[in-house]
């Protein structure tokens, strides 16, 4: 019985295709309508913000922190620290079909319209994620025109005699930690987690008072989603820009570096439907060509490789069903017989196939 099956199935592959279903236009007749997928690329890109902002009191930070390595003027920068891709199916326009509901009346096609199979249940879930930015919450920071002081210098009136006293308090802060770390206080905190606390503060404060000479530096992480679709073996295309000064920019923005993306076409084996459906076209067959059901693809192997145009960023292995061979149906096939078909909603691929025979009467 699998032998029939699979027989009826190679000589509907090889039929000419004269008569096979087109890209769907609307005929006025009832229809049953479903779409083959094509594959969406999805690339998230973690960038890193740096933000510096120079201290109040930078001009002093060598005579009274003894260093130079302060920062002196504000700036932002980005970079990208690291690309990942996932993939999601979406409608390929280019393969749309319809089909008589008196051919095929167990057609099977989810709600976004891809088509799922023949006499199998509908998957409910959904297939398409919703797009997402997600930005990393930033740092808190000090509030603006607040200095960390005690009356006393806040009151003195001179921006060297204030800078005196933070180096003061930086150094007394500095005092009280090795206290508590040798054990030399008179009181000392009651337990390891009091400790703790009374360390972590100190930290904070002395972290606070000395980027008002050093500078204070934030780092965010954001991850921004960009996506592409691939039409074709060749494609070497802009997939984004990022600005080092602005983030990521419009790919027209000719101040962001340019990052590609490439598919490399030799990882591609299979022909494209439109070669078939010429080859096919080719043919001459004495015989009627055979009526078309449906399509089913075999999605093509492609590597996808992300660089700067020096570096390669990201480089992986998928499939791409936009790319790949349709394999046709014939009606034969559905008739006189219980087929259960199975297709994979997310590649178009066929996955099981199986028929029952219906015994004449």
């Amino acid at each position: 019985m699998m032998k029939q099956l699979f027989a009826i199935a190679c000589v509907a592959a090889c039929v000419a295709v004269a008569q096979a279903q087109t890209p769907y236009v609307y005929s006025g007749e009832p229809e049953l309508v479903y779409a083959l997928p094509a594959t969406e690329l999805v690339f998230e890109l973690e960038i890193e913000k740096v933000t510096e902002k120079p201290g109040v009191f930078y001009q002093y930070s060598q005579r009274y922190l003894a260093t130079s390595k302060v920062v002196t003027a504000e700036s932002t920068q980005y970079r990208l620290k690291s690309v990942r891709m996932s993939t999601r199916p979406v409608l390929d326009p280019a393969r749309r079909f319809a089909v008589s509901p008196e051919l095929l009346p167990g057609l099977a096609v989810t709600k976004e319209g891809f088509l799922a199979g023949v006499n199998v249940p509908v998957p409910r879930q959904p297939i398409s994620e919703r797009r997402v930015e997600r930005v990393a919450a930033p740092q808190p920071a000090r509030p603006e025109g607040i200095l960390p002081l005690n009356q006393e210098y806040m009151m003195a009136g001179s921006m060297a005699k204030m800078a005196e006293g933070a180096a003061y308090q930086i150094y007394a802060i500095r005092e009280s930690r090795m206290n508590l770390l040798s054990g030399e206080l008179e009181q000392l905190p009651a337990d390891g987690e009091s400790l703790k606390q009374m360390l972590q503060g100190l930290d904070r404060q002395e972290r606070e008072l000395t980027e008002l000479f050093v500078g204070e530096v934030r780092r965010t992480t954001e991850r921004r989603q960009v996506s592409f679709i691939p039409d074709s073996v060749e494609n070497e295309a802009i997939l984004f820009r990022l600005s080092a000064s602005r983030g990521l920019v419009a790919n027209d923005d000719l101040g962001g570096e340019p990052y590609y993306v490439v598919i490399d076409h030799e990882a591609i084996p299979t022909p494209s439907a439109a070669a078939l459906k010429a080859q096919a076209s080719k043919k001459k067959s004495k015989q009627a060509p055979a009526e078309i059901a449906l399509y089913t693809v075999v999605p093509a192997n492609a590597i996808v490789e992300i660089s700067d145009g020096v570096t390669t960023l990201l480089k992986q292995q998928t499939t791409l069903s936009q790319l790949g061979v349709l394999i046709p149906y014939s009606a034969a096939l559905f008739t006189g017989a219980d087929v259960t078909m199975e297709v994979d909603v997310a590649t178009g691929r066929l996955v099981r196939i199986q028929q029952t025979v219906v015994p004449k009467r």
